[in-house]
């Protein structure tokens, strides 16, 4: 089955079991509201009303079972996407050092780029590395002319360009 053929099949399952559910709810609640007061109205024939309630039961239990299941699915899930979330970040930050070398910036020009990238102001990377806006400035002007790129915006265009090669559409 496919990925959204799957995920279609575990929603139906889903609102199936919630379905369940809410008629056992409604059955029980009809079913207590009927012996507190004793009305003794039933829904169906006294005969079948132990037989109903059994059933409810047992389709009840179902549905919490798969419900409890869906979340366990929805968990793994979630720990597998975080798990490849972190390897990518990982893998980023590898792709990123490598070029930063390739490039032959020094340390100082690593971590402004880096500060760059995440979007800081010159005078929030200045005021992070304790330094004057003028120092930062001077290491900006490097980082574009040893990258060959014009401005921030390429610094960061370059890197993204990799990641979303992978959806390209031809």
């Amino acid at each position: 089955m496919s990925s959204s053929k799957t995920k279609q099949f575990r929603l139906t399952w889903l609102i199936s079991a919630l379905a369940v559910m809410l008629f056992a709810e409604l059955f029980f609640v009809l079913d207590f509201v009927d012996d507190l007061y004793l009305f003794n109205f039933y829904l169906v024939n006294p005969i079948y009303h132990t037989k109903l309630e059994n059933l409810s039961s047992f389709a009840l239990a179902i549905a919490i079972f798969f419900t409890f299941y869906e979340i366990k699915l929805v968990l793994k899930e979630q720990k597998d996407v975080k798990t490849s979330l972190e390897v990518a970040a990982g893998h980023l930050s590898d792709v990123i050092n490598t070029q930063f070398s390739q490039w032959q910036f020094s340390a100082s020009e690593s971590q402004i780029a880096l500060l760059l990238m995440k979007g800081l102001s010159l005078q929030e990377i200045a005021d992070a590395r304790g330094a004057k806006i003028g120092t930062v400035k001077s290491q900006c002007s490097s980082i574009y002319r040893k990258s060959e790129l014009a401005n921030r915006s390429e610094l960061v265009s370059f890197f993204m360009e990799d990641l979303l090669v992978a959806n390209d559409v031809n």
